[in-house]
């Protein structure tokens, strides 16, 4: 070194500048290497998992080769990582080009961005990568080579083997078959039936094991089938498509004529063409894989057959195989039904469905048989297994080690399952298995999944003319046409689509992904292996013991040294506010992950919020690999809290940043990768210079500004772009400047948004001559099919929607706010639209529009006609029509009834009709034309009679029907009429006035009434009714009874949830819609004051295990002491399937007499009983446990004066018991082990609370109950025990006498409340060492918290209307623990002194006000309070630390701080309902501030907040960002 620095500073500077160069020649030589022994790893992993390996070695060499093929992946990473960041220091904007996208740095120019200090080590490290490589890489492929060869030796005896395994024959293997009645007697009506059009196929697809063969067998046996046909043929095909051997067989069924020795195939043929000649057959091809191209070649000498009504029907696991073949359509087997698999579970695992089962062996086998999802094949694995033993042990042992899981047996579901699995390409194989990271019935959006997959690499690009989000779009198709995933819908909104995975799948998904991925959740010790590559921890909202789940997933992870590799880190669920904060060494540690996925919402007990949210995960995440992050978490119950932006600027490799978390815009820019941002329009709108990155995809807010970096230049190279929304076009100032988006060049651009704001024209920036000149330059592509344009002032169209139409792609236009706009665009030479959007046109008279789907027109103030050319009137295919406010419109809608055939012709396809305030809107249409209407509401136009004649059901099937208002019913008709008033109804006949609704069809699946005193419906899945004082009142139905025969009935069958809320319906009424329903899950009665009876309605012949049914007596004497009108009859099988029951405010209403009370309802989860006294002393009235044993939640009040609780409830979780002044002593059972939430409140008579003690409560909150300290007084004593395990407590009306009765040591209490203690003196803390959260409030008399020095976790501390504490406060903080706070909330700003702030160097909040308004009425400091005093003010620039600072409620606080602007690190300010602030401070503002946010504030204080953020930082006025 001192030679080194001898030499002159010139030659010194060339001798270093060699040195790297060589260094650099060195590791790109090392680069090149690596790639090449990358290239042949890949080969040999992709060659050893496309074949079954019999070397039992070869597993372990193989996962050593993929490992060393994962740490050269991230060694390229890292080298392009600095690439990256070198390209961006700079000024360099291509980020993006073919030599970084495929990770390949082959120049000293490509490697000598790499830091000098680290190159040597990489050139080390990826010389061993290639050295470790290369020992192992030349045994494994002569290992292969080997195997291969055995495999090889072996082929005609495994081929022999499998084959023998998986034949399937004609015969039904079962001696009886359970379900499928159903479904045979569709597919034999179906196969029997005349279908013209030659030879029909017809697949039916299901997952292995879901008995498909068998289906087929019981059908090929039928004997209506056999006197069909005449010939029938059964063919398994297998995995091998061998057109010779397919023949063979078939020949072998239709002649005895020899063919064995023949080998030519088209003589095969033309024997089997000759011999099916003139005969009608059946053709079964069971269990087909692939079709290899071949099937019409199978197919030929079969497709000239003569005879009409031959039928091939063919079984599958793939829904692109059933495409391929099908003329006839498809038939998906589902899962048998519960009953019916519940049958056959019996008869697999005792050996006769008949079998007494004991009560506790027929609830574990009911858990198991849950767990196999109706799969047949399951049961007899499973059967298989607990025949062995008919005990509890040994089926609780199967249930809790899921022994039909393994792999190793030959003969169970999941070797099934796993044969589908090998036949999947490699690239699928691990894109399903990556999927076990997620839990069971996990909702896959396809969008996020495919970026999910990419990010880790496994979508491959080899098709240079497709995206890889459209590759893959297709892997989801593909893992869907094998079963792997379920394609469902969301049923409240069709757009958007997700996919499931079923749980059978799911465990295949974890049993072969064993070696890369584990999913840790609390439940018990698992096997990490030491090449674990990604990680999930799913978290339960009940779970209590998360610091102990985090230190036994940290202690996992350390042992097998796994951190280090981690890809992937997912959290879900719900878990404590610190989980973070206890998680961050992981993060730190674990400096490979390329995808972060952080949903957990966040418990922040306490009324604060949680200081740890407010670190920013990227200060911990390595920026070199991670390439999606998404950081969607909230806290449950502080929503409004935000937690700290995050900086993720120099994340260069970044592919998607998503969630809920805000982001700094400011160098976002530098991210040049990235292509997904997320929901977070504010940051889409503040980026500057956004042109940088010209990977981007959606650019969802993009503002037009007179600023360096927001031109619309900036959208010049964005040719990525699939979604684009540009608004403030008023400031681009030229034709010229507007070509420079070039938006022309972006071929993928498929949603464009352009919208003027109304300030321009007021401003004066912009004028309709400019508006329009800009408009025309901003032509889009020709591919573009959704286009929006808000606020444009100009006159015409742009050519390219008008005279030179080239946008021809379209299929959707939204226009709207347009004053001067006189002539449409060209809508009808758009022959692919499909949607017409025109808001507030008011210069549009006629419109000329093509073949829609959609049409809405809503305040088009002069729009007189408008209609589609090729049929003078609307468009005969459109399924949504909605017109609003168009008050000159006449001639819309010409749908007049002219013939029979034309009814059909005009709204065949409607789906949802709204017209409104269109007074010279005709609309004459039959009301059976409306029969496929799903929503219907037409008000305020002109209806001519014929609307009401013949107005049947019919018209009425529908998902969705509102009612609103008396007298208002769908359709706008106010009186269903005909000449005698009844209509038939399916079996029923109603009689129809202004009172009575029919409801009688099954497609309509929801209901919402409300304001509707006078109406009655029918047969729903999801019925509310709301505000119907009259509704099925006993007035209403007397009168209906009179005048019908006989009583009305109705049922339905379909019903999920029922919702009756302030009605006057009697329990008879209920007692029917509940009587036919076959699986509901949720009831929910308040203020219902005809309900007064409520019984549990038993079969005559009760089950062996059943002792609940109440006597006859007692039924009767229930019938005499209530009317029948007014009892509520539940069925059991309602009990049987009812999860959830609600009822509040029914204050007559009771309990039937009988024995069990509310355990007849052995499916119910969630229990709530508010102000229903009557209803709660007959539960209690007698002894023994009224209760469910399946409960999980209780809420009651109005409890009796002893109750005793929880015996036998051992999935009892929450407890809430509130308002019952009649209780006196309490007794909770020691049963109820999972108890983790207790509320006791307003129970004021309450002197006995026993079994505390014995309970793991997590959290408890609790009213001190006044007759304590009369007990206290009496005996000296209180039965009152906490036990240690909880961690929250929140107590109310504390009192010295009471505490000193309380156990002292709570070990693991983390969080305290008082609350509303006013003769409390001192709270004394004991040994609550591990105590981290403490808030006191209005507390009047407590002047000193004992014990506070030993607790050395604090870091949040609240004290509100306790003024007596102050003077010890002032004490307590300024001693040496004080300097962990975190968080700290006051009333009385007399704390805030100079040694007191510098002694809190971590505070990281203050808020400064009260909670609640209740306080405003109190004369404490904070109603006082007009602003900081010059001491308090210089107190506060103490708190170096402070990130937020929160003033809340302060009525007449007049100003800020006013020397706020020198805080250095504040980033946050909240204020919140302080309304005497009418500016911000004259010295401004910090310039750290991220956000500034104003809740209930003046308007002067809100214009001032939104002058002073001017793209500085962001501002929210009353919870929304301006």
């Amino acid at each position: 070194m001192e030679t080194m620095a001898m030499v002159p500073a010139a030659k010194r500077s060339a001798i270093s500048g060699e040195l790297a160069a060589f260094e650099a020649v060195d590791l790109g030589d090392a680069v090149k290497e690596l790639e090449s022994e990358m290239t042949r790893m890949e080969l040999l992993l992709r060659d050893s998992q496309a074949e079954k390996i019999s070397n039992e070695q070869l597993p372990s060499a193989l996962q050593e080769l993929k490992q060393l093929h994962c740490e050269g992946e991230d060694v390229l990473d890292e080298l392009n990582h600095y690439r990256l960041q070198q390209q961006v220091e700079r000024g360099d904007p291509s980020g993006r080009d073919e030599l970084m996208m495929h990770n390949s740095i082959v120049s000293i120019a490509d490697v000598l961005c790499v830091p000098s200090e680290k190159r040597q080590g990489m050139a080390y490290t990826i010389k061993e990568i290639v050295r470790q490589s290369c020992e192992i890489t030349v045994p494994v492929y002569k290992a292969l080579k080997l195997d291969r060869l055995y495999s090889t030796a072996m082929l005609d005896q495994s081929q022999s083997e499998i084959s023998s395994a998986r034949l399937t024959g004609s015969y039904v293997e079962e001696v009886k078959v359970y379900g499928r009645v159903k479904e045979t007697e569709q597919i034999i009506e179906l196969i029997t039936s005349e279908i013209p059009g030659g030879l029909a196929v017809l697949p039916i697809v299901g997952n292995g094991g879901v008995g498909k063969t068998t289906l087929v067998q019981l059908i090929y046996n039928n004997a209506r089938v056999e006197n069909h046909f005449g010939l029938k043929l059964w063919i398994c095909v297998s995995n091998k498509f061998d057109l010779v051997r397919l023949t063979h067989e078939m020949l072998d069924y239709v002649t005895e004529e020899e063919h064995t020795s023949v080998k030519d195939f088209n003589q095969l043929q033309k024997m089997l063409r000759t011999n099916t000649q003139g005969r009608r057959f059946l053709l079964v091809l069971d269990d087909v894989w692939d079709t290899e191209d071949k099937w019409d070649l199978l197919l030929e000498p079969l497709k000239h057959n003569q005879a009409v009504g031959s039928f091939i029907i063919v079984t599958t696991r793939s829904q692109s195989i059933s495409r391929l073949v099908s003329t006839v359509g498809s038939f998906n087997l589902d899962p048998l039904e519960e009953n019916d698999f519940w049958l056959l579970f019996k008869s697999n695992a005792c050996g006769n469905e008949k079998y007494h089962m004991p009560r506790k062996l027929k609830a574990i086998g009911r858990q198991i048989a849950s767990k196999l999802k109706g799969n047949p094949l399951a049961a007899k694995t499973v059967g298989a297994l607990l025949r062995k033993t008919l005990t509890t042990e040994h089926w609780m042992n199967i249930l809790d080690n899921e022994d039909w899981k393994s792999l190793e047996r030959t003969d169970g579901i999941m070797p099934a399952l796993r044969l589908s699995y090998s036949h999947l390409p490699c690239y699928l194989q691990q894109c399903f298995y990556w999927c076990a990271l997620f839990p069971k019935d996990h909702r896959f959006h396809e969008i996020e999944l495919v970026e999910m997959w990419i990010s880790q690499g496994f979508v491959c690009d080899k098709q240079p003319s497709k995206r890889l989000d459209e590759i893959g779009s297709q892997y989801i198709a593909d893992l869907v046409n094998f079963g792997f995933l379920q394609y469902e819908r969301n049923r409240m909104c069709d757009k958007n689509p997700y996919f499931v995975m079923h749980d059978l799948m799911h465990d295949l998904a974890c049993l072969v992904s064993a070696n890369e991925c584990v999913t840790l959740d609390g439940s018990g010790p698992k096997q990490i292996l030491p090449g674990i590559l990604h990680l999930s921890i799913l978290c339960s909202p009940h779970s209590s013991d998360y610091e102990l789940l985090l230190e036994r997933i940290e202690k996992q992870l350390y042992k097998q040294r796994a951190v280090g590799k981690l890809r992937t880190l997912l959290l879900i669920g719900v878990c404590q506010c610190w989980f973070l904060r206890l998680f961050q060494n992981i993060f730190r540690e674990a400096q490979r992950l390329r995808l972060v996925f952080l949903t957990g919402r966040f418990h922040c007990y306490g009324n604060r919020a949680c200081s740890q949210l407010d670190y920013s995960v990227s200060d911990i995440l390595h920026p070199c690999h991670l390439r999606f992050l998404n950081l969607d978490t909230a806290q449950l119950n502080r929503p409004q809290r935000r937690s700290q932006p995050q900086d993720v600027s120099k994340f260069y490799s970044l592919q998607v940043l998503d969630g809920s978390c805000e982001v700094v815009c400011k160098n976002l820019c530098n991210i040049v990768n990235l292509r997904h941002l997320g929901r977070n329009q504010w940051a889409h709108a503040s980026i500057p210079y956004v042109g940088k990155m010209t990977c981007l995809q959606e650019l969802e807010k993009f503002k037009v500004q007179n600023t360096a970096g927001f031109d619309i230049g900036q959208l010049e190279r964005l040719n990525e772009l699939v979604l684009l929304r540009v608004s403030h076009l008023e400031n681009v100032e030229s034709e010229t400047e507007a070509l420079r988006a070039r938006l022309a060049d972006k071929i993928h651009l498929n949603t464009l948004s352009l919208s003027w704001h109304e300030s321009g024209v007021i401003s004066g920036l912009s004028s309709p001559a400019s508006a329009q000149g800009v408009l025309q330059s901003l032509e889009p592509h020709p591919n573009l099919k959704h286009l929006q344009i808000t606020g444009y002032m100009g006159v015409m169209s742009p050519s390219w929607l008008a005279a030179n139409l080239s946008v021809t792609s379209l299929q959707t236009i939204h226009l709207e706010n347009y004053k001067e706009w006189l002539t449409p665009p060209s809508l009808g030479k758009m022959q692919l639209l499909k949607k017409l959007t025109l808001i507030r046109m008011h210069a549009f008279k006629e419109v000329l529009i093509p073949s829609l789907d959609e049409l809405v027109l809503i305040e088009m103030s002069e729009l007189e006609t408008c209609f589609c050319p090729e049929e003078q009137q609307l468009p005969s295919c459109l399924r949504t029509l909605h017109v609003e406010k168009c008050r000159k419109l006449i001639a819309c809608l010409p749908l007049k009834k002219n013939s029979d055939e034309e009814m059909d012709h005009c709204f065949g396809n409607l789906h949802r009709l709204t017209i409104r305030d269109c007074p010279h809107v005709t609309v004459s249409c039959h009301a059976a034309t409306l029969r496929n209407t799903c929503y219907a509401n037409i008000d305020g136009s002109s209806k001519p009679p014929e609307i009401y004649k013949n107005a049947i059901g019919p018209a009425l099937v529908s998902d969705e029907l509102r009612i609103q208002d008396e007298k208002i019913l769908p359709l706008g008709i106010q009186k269903w009429m005909t000449d005698d008033k009844i209509l038939p109804f399916g079996n029923q006949k109603w009689m129809l006035d202004d009172k009575i609704l029919p409801f009688g069809y099954q497609k309509r699946r929801s209901v919402h009434m409300g304001g509707c005193p006078n109406l009655i419906p029918l047969a729903l899945s999801e019925v509310t009714i709301e505000d119907c004082p009259g509704f099925l009142s006993p007035h209403v139905t007397s009168d209906a009874n009179a005048n019908h025969e006989g009583d009305l009935t109705f049922f339905l069958p379909y019903l999920k949830s029922l919702k009756i809320v302030r009605c006057g319906i009697v329990g008879r009424w209920i007692s029917q819609m509940l009587s036919r329903a076959q699986s509901i899950f949720m009831v929910l009665l308040t203020d219902c004051p005809n309900v007064k009876l409520l019984q549990v309605v038993y079969p005559l012949k009760k089950e062996d295990d059943n002792n609940l049914a109440p006597s006859s007596e007692c039924l009767a004497a229930a019938a005499v002491t209530t009317p029948g009108d007014f009892v509520l009859q539940i069925p059991t099988e309602v009990c049987s399937s009812l999860g959830n029951l609600k009822i509040s405010n029914c204050r007559d209403l009771a309990l039937g007499a009988g024995k069990g009370g509310f355990a007849a309802f052995k499916s119910l989860k969630v229990l709530e009983i508010s102000g229903c006294p009557s209803l709660v002393a007959s539960m209690f009235r007698e002894n023994g446990n009224p209760l469910p044993r399946s409960l999980e939640s209780l809420y009651i009040d109005h409890l009796p004066a002893e109750v005793r609780l929880g015996e036998n409830m051992r999935s009892l979780k929450d407890l809430e018991i509130w308002n019952s002044p009649r209780l006196k002593s309490l007794q909770l059972h020691s049963s109820c082990t999972a108890l983790q939430y207790l509320v006791i409140r307003n129970c004021d008579q309450l002197v006995v609370l026993g079994g505390l003690e014995f309970l793991k409560l997590d959290i408890l909150e609790i009213s001190v109950s006044p007759s304590w300290d009369r007990k206290l007084d009496d005996s000296g004593q209180t039965s009152f025990l906490l036990p240690p395990s909880l961690r929250n407590i929140s107590v109310y009306g504390l009192t010295d006498k009471i505490q000193s009765c309380l156990p002292s040591f709570l070990p693991f209490l983390k969080r305290m409340w008082v609350h509303d203690s006013p003769s409390l003196t001192s709270l004394h803390l004991g040994s609550c060492t591990s105590l981290e959260c403490l808030t006191v409030v209005n507390c009047g008399s407590l002047s000193s918290l004992e014990g506070l020095h030993h607790i050395r976790k604090l870091t949040e501390l609240t004290v509100l209307d306790c003024p007596a504490l102050v003077p010890h406060l002032e004490l307590v903080l300024q001693q040496p623990w004080c300097q962990d706070l975190c968080d700290l909330t006051i009333d009385d700003c007399s704390i805030l002194t100079v040694p007191i702030c510098k002694s809190l160097t971590s505070l990281n909040m203050l808020t400064v006000g009260s909670w609640f308004h209740c306080f405003g009425n109190r004369d404490n400091h904070i109603q006082r309070m007009v602003g900081l005093t010059v001491e308090q003010d210089r107190a506060l620039q103490c708190l170096t630390s402070l990130n937020v600072l929160q003033l809340e409620n302060c009525p007449n606080l007049l100003h800020l701080p006013a020397d706020i602007h020198s805080l250095p690190c504040l980033g946050i300010i909240y204020i919140i309902n302080c309304p005497a602030i009418s500016k911000l401070p004259e010295k401004g503002l910090p310039p750290s501030l991220t956000l500034l946010s104003a809740v209930g504030c003046s308007q002067e204080l809100n214009e001032q907040c939104i002058m002073a953020g001017q793209d500085k930082f962001k501002v929210s006025i009353d919870g929304e960002y301006v």
